[in-house]
């Protein structure tokens, strides 16, 4: 067989023979022991239009990684993560990706935030045997990637979430008709073509199906784009994009006079505490986007891990953890257990121990600390995250489930009620 062609299937398929012939035979980017410290990298966004979301997620990772070393560590030695700011650039994020590998010598990087910085550096982890998780790459483009097994992510697809996107608007607000304005890049474009099957399945019409609005994340004003959104006087307009454009976006749409007329539903890419601010308050003092709503991954399905994580997170960093922030907690974990587990902190060791340590039959545990003493003491370990994920499918993808979130008064982000998926999912 061709180990280095080895599909993700095939490769969970023969993990329990194919470690050693890897270890014996191979060359490998990987922090193999010297000294007293594993280097993880970190690609995550701290300027750009995700910088609201980098900075929290890495304190989730390393809040992790505290825990950790505070219990030994791993194979005896403390967890280091090196970050290098993406910028929110696939550019940036590639230069970014190269110094964690050439420089830093990581076995494994936590990231990309976005599913476009991420497809620009993949193959830079896939050439190099690094071990790619990102926490929040949503893109569906990612599940048939081949990727030689190097490529996972602790967040479900936007197959789920446009699914429920589609059967919110249709079911429960009772729309007929729709309109799609998405940022233009693979998270955008994978969310946009999704919804418009599944709107379309659910009995709806897409109404900009065959012209839609995908706007450039990299400009500064978007008058033209939300007068074409509203082209056709859709029940509905549904936002892909991220806080510091789809500010600007909302803004604008406020200013047309658009926002009280249709609903504006907005994907878990906008779920910002800062976005009601950003927004900015009508003459009355009140939030322009009070009230408005959009879907998202639901964190309370983790129930206690999720509780425990929150509190944790509450009391090392004085906040709530956000958007995406349980999901760089568990990849920083899976990686600190597949090393152990391996016995070395190397890609092809991590990628061969991943499922092993994430799926069934291990004792299931959402305890770092918990699940790396059972390793120490030779039991196998299914972890279950803090962000809800469960197990790794054969593409590296995992499930979960999805709710509304809503801005209050307060301008703060509020979780809502439960979505379901389409009977067919």
């Amino acid at each position: 067989m061709d180990y280095d062609n080895l599909s993700r299937r095939d490769f969970l398929k023969y993990s329990g023979t194919l470690g050693a012939t890897i270890i014996a035979g191979s060359s490998f980017t990987g922090c193999m022991g010297g000294g007293n410290k594993i280097t993880i990298g970190s690609l995550l966004p701290l300027t750009g239009n995700l910088k609201d979301f980098g900075p929290p997620m890495l304190n989730g990772a390393e809040l992790a990684a505290k825990q950790i070393n505070e219990a030994g560590g791993v194979l005896g030695k403390e967890i280091k993560i090196v970050n290098e700011d993406s910028q929110t650039s696939p550019t940036a994020g590639n230069e970014a990706m190269s110094k964690l590998i050439d420089v830093n010598n990581v076995p494994a990087v936590i990231g990309a935030a976005g599913s476009g910085v991420s497809m620009a550096v993949v193959e830079l982890a896939i050439d190099n045997q690094v071990v790619q998780i990102s926490p929040s790459n949503t893109s569906p483009e990612f599940t048939d990637l081949e990727d030689n097994g190097y490529y996972w992510r602790t967040c479900a697809s936007d197959e789920l979430q446009a699914a429920a996107m589609a059967k919110y608007i249709r079911e429960e607000l009772g729309h007929q008709t729709a309109n799609t304005m998405v940022t233009n890049n693979s998270y955008g474009r994978g969310f946009e073509e999704l919804f418009v099957e599944w709107f379309e399945q659910l009995g709806g019409e897409v109404l900009n199906k065959d012209d839609p609005v995908r706007y450039n994340p990299q400009a500064t004003t978007f008058t033209s784009e939300v007068g074409s959104a509203n082209d056709g006087d859709p029940d509905s307009v549904m936002l892909v994009g991220y806080p510091e454009e789809g500010s600007i976006i909302l803004k604008e749409a406020y200013n047309q006079g658009v926002l009280d007329k249709t609903d504006w539903i907005l994907s878990e890419g906008l779920r910002s505490d800062s976005l009601a601010e950003q927004v900015g308050k009508n003459d009355e003092g009140d939030y322009v986007i009070e009230g408005i709503t959009g879907t998202t991954p639901d964190p309370r399905v983790a129930e206690d891990a999720y509780d425990n994580f929150a509190q944790a997170y509450q009391d090392e960093y004085g906040s709530k953890p956000t958007t995406f922030v349980p999901h760089s907690y568990d990849a920083l974990t899976l990686i600190a257990l597949a090393i152990q587990a391996g016995g070395e902190a190397t890609g092809p060791t991590i990628k061969e121990n991943l499922p092993n340590v994430a799926n069934p039959p291990g004792t299931e545990t959402y305890d770092p600390v918990e699940a790396i003493n059972l390793l120490k003491d030779g039991e196998e370990v299914n972890y279950s995250g803090a962000g809800g994920m469960k197990d790794f499918d054969e593409n590296g993808d995992v499930r979960t489930k999805y709710c509304i979130w809503s801005i209050n008064e307060e301008g703060g982000v509020e979780l809502g009620e439960k979505l379901e998926l389409p009977s067919s999912l």
